[in-house]
Protein backbone atom coordinates (compact mmCIF):
# COMPACT_ATOMS: atom_id res chain seq x y z
CA UNK A 1 0.00 0.00 0.00
CA UNK A 2 1.65 3.21 -1.18
CA UNK A 3 0.81 6.87 -0.62
CA UNK A 4 2.44 9.88 0.96
CA UNK A 5 4.51 9.20 4.09
CA UNK A 6 5.86 11.70 6.60
CA UNK A 7 9.06 10.90 8.49
CA UNK A 8 9.86 13.20 11.41
CA UNK A 9 13.56 13.47 12.19
CA UNK A 10 13.94 12.41 8.58
CA UNK A 11 17.44 13.74 7.85
CA UNK A 12 19.29 11.98 10.68
CA UNK A 13 20.91 8.56 10.67
CA UNK A 14 17.78 6.45 11.11
CA UNK A 15 15.36 8.93 9.56
CA UNK A 16 17.27 9.06 6.27
CA UNK A 17 17.30 5.26 6.08
CA UNK A 18 13.57 5.13 6.83
CA UNK A 19 12.81 7.71 4.14
CA UNK A 20 14.84 5.76 1.57
CA UNK A 21 13.14 2.47 2.50
CA UNK A 22 9.66 4.00 2.23
CA UNK A 23 10.50 5.50 -1.17
CA UNK A 24 11.78 2.12 -2.38
CA UNK A 25 8.44 0.63 -1.27
CA UNK A 26 6.55 3.10 -3.47
CA UNK A 27 5.71 5.90 -1.04
CA UNK A 28 6.05 9.57 -1.80
CA UNK A 29 8.12 10.76 1.16
CA UNK A 30 8.04 14.05 3.02
CA UNK A 31 10.55 14.67 5.81
CA UNK A 32 10.42 17.08 8.73
CA UNK A 33 13.57 17.93 10.65
CA UNK A 34 15.40 20.83 12.26
CA UNK A 35 18.45 19.97 10.12
CA UNK A 36 18.39 20.22 6.32
CA UNK A 37 19.25 17.05 4.37
CA UNK A 38 22.75 16.61 2.98
CA UNK A 39 21.26 15.83 -0.43
CA UNK A 40 18.03 17.72 -1.03
CA UNK A 41 17.24 15.75 -4.19
CA UNK A 42 13.53 15.53 -5.05
CA UNK A 43 12.31 14.59 -1.58
CA UNK A 44 10.03 17.17 0.02
CA UNK A 45 11.67 18.72 3.07
CA UNK A 46 10.04 20.79 5.80
CA UNK A 47 12.42 22.49 8.21
CA UNK A 48 10.60 22.51 11.53
CA UNK A 49 10.75 21.28 15.11
CA UNK A 50 8.37 18.56 16.32
CA UNK A 51 7.68 20.76 19.33
CA UNK A 52 5.85 23.06 16.92
CA UNK A 53 2.46 21.38 16.82
CA UNK A 54 1.11 23.53 13.99
CA UNK A 55 4.09 22.68 11.79
CA UNK A 56 3.68 18.95 12.44
CA UNK A 57 -0.04 19.12 11.64
CA UNK A 58 0.69 20.91 8.36
CA UNK A 59 3.36 18.36 7.47
CA UNK A 60 1.02 15.41 8.10
CA UNK A 61 -1.79 16.70 5.88
CA UNK A 62 -2.37 14.44 2.92
CA UNK A 63 -0.25 11.65 4.40
CA UNK A 64 -1.47 8.08 4.79
CA UNK A 65 1.55 7.06 6.91
CA UNK A 66 3.42 8.96 9.60
CA UNK A 67 6.67 7.72 11.14
CA UNK A 68 7.30 9.33 14.53
CA UNK A 69 11.08 9.18 14.55
CA UNK A 70 12.28 12.61 15.76
CA UNK A 71 14.01 12.42 19.15
CA UNK A 72 16.85 13.72 21.26
CA UNK A 73 19.22 10.79 21.92
CA UNK A 74 21.59 10.18 24.88
CA UNK A 75 24.75 11.54 23.24
CA UNK A 76 23.10 14.96 22.89
CA UNK A 77 23.51 15.38 26.67
CA UNK A 78 20.20 17.26 26.81
CA UNK A 79 18.49 18.18 30.07
CA UNK A 80 15.56 16.16 31.40
CA UNK A 81 13.27 19.03 30.39
CA UNK A 82 14.64 19.06 26.84
CA UNK A 83 14.30 15.29 26.48
CA UNK A 84 10.71 15.48 27.66
CA UNK A 85 9.85 18.45 25.44
CA UNK A 86 11.09 16.74 22.27
CA UNK A 87 10.59 13.04 22.96
CA UNK A 88 7.22 13.33 24.71
CA UNK A 89 5.84 16.65 23.48
CA UNK A 90 6.95 15.93 19.92
CA UNK A 91 5.43 12.46 20.08
CA UNK A 92 2.11 13.87 21.31
CA UNK A 93 2.10 16.44 18.49
CA UNK A 94 2.81 13.73 15.93
CA UNK A 95 0.11 11.42 17.29
CA UNK A 96 -2.44 14.25 17.13
CA UNK A 97 -1.37 15.16 13.60
CA UNK A 98 -1.67 11.55 12.42
CA UNK A 99 -5.13 11.27 13.96
CA UNK A 100 -6.27 14.49 12.26
CA UNK A 101 -4.86 13.31 8.90
CA UNK A 102 -6.40 9.84 9.25
CA UNK A 103 -2.90 8.38 8.87
CA UNK A 104 -1.40 5.17 10.17
CA UNK A 105 1.48 5.81 12.58
CA UNK A 106 4.71 4.00 13.43
CA UNK A 107 6.39 5.18 16.60
CA UNK A 108 10.16 4.65 16.86
CA UNK A 109 10.85 3.75 20.47
CA UNK A 110 14.04 2.67 22.27
CA UNK A 111 15.41 -0.22 24.32
CA UNK A 112 16.29 2.38 26.98
CA UNK A 113 12.69 2.17 28.18
CA UNK A 114 13.56 -1.18 29.80
CA UNK A 115 16.54 0.18 31.74
CA UNK A 116 18.91 -2.63 32.75
CA UNK A 117 16.79 -5.78 32.31
CA UNK A 118 16.30 -8.04 35.30
CA UNK A 119 14.98 -10.92 33.19
CA UNK A 120 16.12 -12.05 29.74
CA UNK A 121 15.17 -12.15 26.98
CA UNK A 122 13.29 -8.87 27.10
CA UNK A 123 9.75 -9.16 25.72
CA UNK A 124 7.41 -6.39 24.57
CA UNK A 125 5.42 -6.79 27.80
CA UNK A 126 8.51 -6.67 30.05
CA UNK A 127 8.34 -3.91 32.70
CA UNK A 128 9.54 -0.46 31.71
CA UNK A 129 12.28 0.54 34.16
CA UNK A 130 14.23 3.49 32.69
CA UNK A 131 16.94 4.87 34.97
CA UNK A 132 17.99 8.07 33.17
CA UNK A 133 16.20 11.05 31.57
CA UNK A 134 16.34 9.87 27.95
CA UNK A 135 14.85 6.46 28.76
CA UNK A 136 12.24 8.06 31.02
CA UNK A 137 11.15 10.39 28.21
CA UNK A 138 10.84 7.51 25.75
CA UNK A 139 8.85 5.47 28.29
CA UNK A 140 6.46 8.40 28.77
CA UNK A 141 6.10 8.65 24.99
CA UNK A 142 5.16 4.95 24.99
CA UNK A 143 2.38 5.71 27.45
CA UNK A 144 1.11 8.45 25.13
CA UNK A 145 1.14 5.92 22.27
CA UNK A 146 -0.78 3.39 24.39
CA UNK A 147 -3.40 6.01 25.21
CA UNK A 148 -3.96 6.85 21.54
CA UNK A 149 -4.09 3.17 20.66
CA UNK A 150 -6.81 2.60 23.26
CA UNK A 151 -8.71 5.50 21.68
CA UNK A 152 -8.72 3.73 18.33
CA UNK A 153 -5.64 5.02 16.51
CA UNK A 154 -3.66 2.24 14.83
CA UNK A 155 -0.08 2.64 16.07
CA UNK A 156 2.88 0.26 15.96
CA UNK A 157 5.65 0.97 18.45
CA UNK A 158 8.96 -0.51 17.29
CA UNK A 159 11.72 -0.85 19.88
CA UNK A 160 15.17 -1.44 18.36
CA UNK A 161 18.28 -2.72 20.06
CA UNK A 162 21.42 -0.69 19.38
CA UNK A 163 21.12 0.43 15.75
CA UNK A 164 24.09 0.24 13.44
CA UNK A 165 24.54 0.74 9.74
CA UNK A 166 25.74 3.07 7.03
CA UNK A 167 26.37 6.54 8.43
CA UNK A 168 26.25 5.68 12.13
CA UNK A 169 29.11 7.21 14.12
CA UNK A 170 28.98 8.26 17.78
CA UNK A 171 30.56 5.59 19.98
CA UNK A 172 31.20 3.32 16.99
CA UNK A 173 33.51 5.92 15.46
CA UNK A 174 35.83 5.41 18.46
CA UNK A 175 35.65 1.61 18.26
CA UNK A 176 36.20 1.47 14.50
CA UNK A 177 39.07 3.96 14.55
CA UNK A 178 40.91 1.98 17.24
CA UNK A 179 40.44 -1.25 15.30
CA UNK A 180 41.58 0.40 12.07
CA UNK A 181 44.73 1.65 13.80
CA UNK A 182 45.47 -1.72 15.44
CA UNK A 183 45.07 -0.36 18.97
CA UNK A 184 43.54 -1.92 22.05
CA UNK A 185 39.75 -1.63 22.16
CA UNK A 186 38.52 -1.08 25.74
CA UNK A 187 35.32 -2.82 26.82
CA UNK A 188 33.28 -2.45 29.98
CA UNK A 189 34.16 -5.30 32.34
CA UNK A 190 35.21 -8.60 30.84
CA UNK A 191 33.03 -8.18 27.78
CA UNK A 192 31.44 -11.58 28.32
CA UNK A 193 27.92 -10.15 28.42
CA UNK A 194 25.74 -10.95 25.39
CA UNK A 195 24.66 -7.70 23.75
CA UNK A 196 22.30 -7.69 20.78
CA UNK A 197 22.59 -5.23 17.90
CA UNK A 198 20.13 -4.28 15.16
CA UNK A 199 21.10 -3.54 11.57
CA UNK A 200 19.32 -0.41 10.37
CA UNK A 201 18.11 -2.23 7.25
CA UNK A 202 16.43 -4.89 9.40
CA UNK A 203 14.72 -2.17 11.42
CA UNK A 204 13.51 -0.41 8.27
CA UNK A 205 12.18 -3.73 6.97
CA UNK A 206 10.19 -4.15 10.20
CA UNK A 207 8.73 -0.64 9.78
CA UNK A 208 7.63 -1.48 6.23
CA UNK A 209 6.03 -4.71 7.44
CA UNK A 210 4.13 -2.80 10.12
CA UNK A 211 2.95 -0.27 7.53
CA UNK A 212 1.81 -2.99 5.12
CA UNK A 213 -0.21 -4.72 7.83
CA UNK A 214 -1.36 -1.61 9.67
CA UNK A 215 -0.15 -3.44 12.76
CA UNK A 216 -1.12 -2.02 16.13
CA UNK A 217 1.07 -3.13 19.02
CA UNK A 218 4.57 -3.04 20.48
CA UNK A 219 7.43 -4.96 18.88
CA UNK A 220 11.05 -5.61 19.86
CA UNK A 221 13.46 -5.57 16.91
CA UNK A 222 17.02 -6.94 16.86
CA UNK A 223 19.41 -9.56 15.52
CA UNK A 224 18.70 -13.20 16.27
CA UNK A 225 22.33 -14.32 16.01
CA UNK A 226 24.63 -12.53 18.45
CA UNK A 227 27.44 -13.27 20.86
CA UNK A 228 29.14 -11.50 23.71
CA UNK A 229 30.63 -8.04 23.37
CA UNK A 230 34.09 -9.56 23.37
CA UNK A 231 33.42 -12.36 20.90
CA UNK A 232 31.67 -10.09 18.42
CA UNK A 233 34.46 -7.48 18.60
CA UNK A 234 37.13 -10.16 18.23
CA UNK A 235 35.29 -11.40 15.15
CA UNK A 236 35.39 -7.89 13.69
CA UNK A 237 39.09 -7.52 14.56
CA UNK A 238 39.75 -10.81 12.80
CA UNK A 239 37.95 -9.49 9.74
CA UNK A 240 39.90 -6.22 9.85
CA UNK A 241 43.23 -8.02 10.28
CA UNK A 242 44.82 -5.04 12.02
CA UNK A 243 46.25 -6.63 15.15
CA UNK A 244 43.89 -4.71 17.45
CA UNK A 245 43.02 -6.40 20.73
CA UNK A 246 40.06 -6.27 23.09
CA UNK A 247 41.08 -4.74 26.41
CA UNK A 248 38.77 -5.48 29.36
CA UNK A 249 38.52 -2.59 31.84
CA UNK A 250 37.01 -3.09 35.32
CA UNK A 251 33.54 -1.59 35.56
CA UNK A 252 34.44 0.20 38.80
CA UNK A 253 37.36 1.94 37.07
CA UNK A 254 35.22 3.09 34.15
CA UNK A 255 32.53 4.42 36.44
CA UNK A 256 35.11 6.15 38.63
CA UNK A 257 36.20 8.15 35.59
CA UNK A 258 32.96 8.61 33.69
CA UNK A 259 30.52 9.35 36.48
CA UNK A 260 32.31 12.48 37.75
CA UNK A 261 32.85 13.68 34.17
CA UNK A 262 29.18 13.06 33.46
CA UNK A 263 28.15 15.16 36.46
CA UNK A 264 30.08 18.17 35.14
CA UNK A 265 29.03 17.62 31.54
CA UNK A 266 32.47 16.65 30.23
CA UNK A 267 31.92 12.98 29.39
CA UNK A 268 31.16 11.92 25.80
CA UNK A 269 29.08 9.13 27.34
CA UNK A 270 25.88 9.32 29.34
CA UNK A 271 24.62 7.20 32.25
CA UNK A 272 22.81 5.08 29.67
CA UNK A 273 26.16 3.99 28.20
CA UNK A 274 28.16 3.28 31.33
CA UNK A 275 25.36 1.63 33.28
CA UNK A 276 23.88 -0.52 30.51
CA UNK A 277 27.04 -1.50 28.58
CA UNK A 278 28.37 -4.08 31.10
CA UNK A 279 24.98 -5.83 31.39
CA UNK A 280 23.58 -8.59 29.17
CA UNK A 281 20.76 -7.22 27.04
CA UNK A 282 18.84 -8.97 24.30
CA UNK A 283 15.29 -9.11 22.97
CA UNK A 284 12.83 -11.83 22.19
CA UNK A 285 11.74 -10.87 18.65
CA UNK A 286 9.14 -13.63 18.21
CA UNK A 287 6.15 -11.26 18.32
CA UNK A 288 7.54 -9.29 15.37
CA UNK A 289 8.16 -12.55 13.53
CA UNK A 290 4.61 -13.76 14.10
CA UNK A 291 2.57 -10.57 13.70
CA UNK A 292 4.67 -8.68 11.15
CA UNK A 293 6.00 -11.69 9.21
CA UNK A 294 9.42 -10.14 9.69
CA UNK A 295 12.80 -11.77 10.25
CA UNK A 296 16.25 -10.17 10.62
CA UNK A 297 18.70 -10.75 7.80
CA UNK A 298 21.80 -9.67 9.73
CA UNK A 299 23.63 -11.17 12.68
CA UNK A 300 25.69 -9.05 15.06
CA UNK A 301 28.81 -10.15 13.17
CA UNK A 302 27.33 -9.19 9.78
CA UNK A 303 26.17 -5.84 11.16
CA UNK A 304 29.57 -4.92 12.60
CA UNK A 305 31.48 -5.91 9.46
CA UNK A 306 29.14 -3.98 7.16
CA UNK A 307 29.29 -0.86 9.36
CA UNK A 308 33.08 -1.06 9.69
CA UNK A 309 33.62 -1.41 5.95
CA UNK A 310 31.39 1.59 5.28
CA UNK A 311 33.28 3.54 7.94
CA UNK A 312 36.56 2.87 6.13
CA UNK A 313 35.06 3.96 2.82
CA UNK A 314 33.49 7.17 4.14
CA UNK A 315 35.68 8.32 7.04
CA UNK A 316 35.30 12.00 6.16
CA UNK A 317 31.49 11.90 5.92
CA UNK A 318 29.69 13.74 8.70
CA UNK A 319 26.15 14.89 9.38
CA UNK A 320 24.24 17.23 11.66
CA UNK A 321 22.37 14.61 13.70
CA UNK A 322 23.88 13.19 16.88
CA UNK A 323 24.26 9.64 15.55
CA UNK A 324 25.99 10.88 12.37
CA UNK A 325 28.69 12.83 14.21
CA UNK A 326 31.79 11.45 15.95
CA UNK A 327 31.85 11.79 19.73
CA UNK A 328 33.17 15.15 20.81
CA UNK A 329 35.38 16.32 23.67
CA UNK A 330 38.89 15.69 25.01
CA UNK A 331 38.12 12.19 26.33
CA UNK A 332 36.61 11.13 23.00
CA UNK A 333 39.67 12.40 21.13
CA UNK A 334 41.94 10.54 23.57
CA UNK A 335 39.99 7.31 23.15
CA UNK A 336 39.91 7.65 19.37
CA UNK A 337 43.69 7.98 19.34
Amino acid sequence: MSGRALVTGGTGFLGAHLATALEAAGHEVRVLDVHPPEDRGRREFIQADVRDGDAVHRAARGCTVVVDNAALVPVTRASAEEYRAVNVGGCRNTLAAAREAGAYLVHVSSSAIYGVPRELPVRPDSPLRPFEPYGASKAEAERAVDSERRSGLAVASLRPRTLLGEGRLGLFDVIFERIRAGRRVPVFGRGTNPLQLCHVDDFCAAVLRAVERRASGSYNIGAEAFGSVRSDLEGLIGHAGTGARVQPVPVWAIRAVLQPLDLIGRSPFSAWHWRSAPAPFYFDVSKAREELDWAPRYSNADTLVAAYEHHLAARTARGDSAHRRPLEGALARLLRG
